[in-house]
């Protein structure tokens, strides 16, 4: 299914205005249980259009955690595939403030509403009044290692300026196609509906990832660019129907959420001698990216190939003592404190967690880390 951006745009007006028609406002929840699809970066753009705040579930959770989190956010209307429809349907007698499930593509699935019949019955194509930069656009659920998830909110400002962050370091264009195979709930998502689309590249979209599926559909669409996990990268050069050729057409891959081991990154680098790598550390609290690791620094190499690179622009960034709160001399571990306009601005309904996570314009990461002479970390 090919979409063009006029077709997008008119989809994506189309879409806002059957977010109305459901009843639901600018600031009401909407949440999004479903694979990879165009129709996932159409309900992403429509709510950043204003339409809505996006909920997007993590696939991956229990069903008592997606009560807790429909619950919690007091979604009134969840737009499923055929996948995961039948998993609201076990739960949706949980759920008294979900008044609407809506069935995203052709497939049958438990649901009150198809949304292509929705979009057909609606003429209205203009987008909403565009929001006031600290409306609220997202609110993403994060796990922790402890508790109950966190709704992490996220203004329309602090998006934007995530989005032109990472376009500044990745060096996006038209002539540039990306394939998208990272789950469109993660924050580390917003590659695929962030960064090119806006800028008239083109996104070939997989609704899941398949190692064997990845290495066919870069040499089948003439990809140059990928965001994987580096385990994801592994795979698919130990696939049994590798062939180095057929990765041949990337330009960029972009990488991070784990350590790259050094034996993979010198493998690709002997495999694709021109091909570039971009790292990056982030979290959903401040919009996904704080620091990077960039090609230059690839090219460099060294121990700096160790690091997670250094604070991007717009983002300060202090390693301080846990305890006392006072940076750490250079080279000692401390945590990490980050400072920028793409920060959170709370934790949904959690004003005690908010507080002792936001202290005076800072978000304390919880992560430990250190600083060499050259702000690396």
């Amino acid at each position: 299914h090919e979409v063009t951006y006029d077709e997008h745009l008119e989809r994506v007006g189309r879409l806002s205005a059957v977010i109305g028609d459901l009843g639901v406002g600018p600031q009401d929840r909407v949440a999004v249980l479903a694979g990879g699809s165009h129709v996932y970066i159409e309900l992403w753009h429509a709510c950043l259009a204003g339409s809505a705040i996006i909920n997007p579930l993590n696939s991956r959770l229990a069903p008592d955690e997606l009560v807790y989190i429909l619950s919690d956010s007091a979604s009134a209307v969840a737009f499923v595939d055929a996948t995961y429809a039948p998993v609201i349907a076990d739960i949706r007698d949980q759920l008294p403030e979900l008044r609407k499930v809506v069935l995203i593509g052709d497939d049958d699935g438990p649901s009150d509403e198809r949304l292509a019949d929705l979009m057909a019955a609606t003429t209205a194509t203009d987008l909403p009044p565009e929001p006031d930069d600290d409306a609220a656009a997202v609110l993403m659920y994060t796990g922790g290692t402890t508790g109950l998830p966190k709704g992490v909110v996220l203004s329309q400002k602090a998006v934007a300026l995530s989005i032109y962050r990472g376009q500044s370091i990745v060096d996006v264009g038209p002539d540039q196609s990306f394939l998208t195979f990272m789950p469109m709930f993660h924050i580390g998502g917003m590659s695929s509906w962030g960064f090119y689309v806006p800028l008239g590249g083109r996104v070939v979209i997989m609704p899941a990832y398949e190692p064997g599926a990845v290495n066919a559909a870069v040499r089948d669409e003439g990809i140059t660019c990928v965001g994987a996990v580096p385990t994801m990268l592994a795979f698919m050069i130990q696939h049994p129907d590798f062939e180095p050729s057929m990765l041949e057409s990337l330009q960029l891959v972009m990488y991070g959420a784990a350590p790259m081991p050094p034996q993979l990154l010198a493998t690709l680098m002997e495999l694709y001698p021109g091909l570039n790598f971009h790292q990056a550390y982030g979290m959903t609290e401040i919009c996904a990216l704080a620091t990077a690791l960039t090609r230059d620094d690839h090219r460099r190499g060294g121990d700096i190939l160790g690091s997670v690179g250094r604070s991007l622009i717009g983002v300060d960034l202090e390693v301080r003592d846990p305890v006392t709160g006072e940076p750490t001399p250079e080279g000692e571990i401390g945590e990490i404190w980050l400072r920028s306009d793409s920060l959170m601005t709370e934790y949904w309904k959690k004003t005690e967690q908010t507080e002792s996570s936001l202290v005076d314009g800072w978000y304390r990461s919880g992560d430990a880390a250190r600083l060499d002479a050259h702000g690396y970390v």
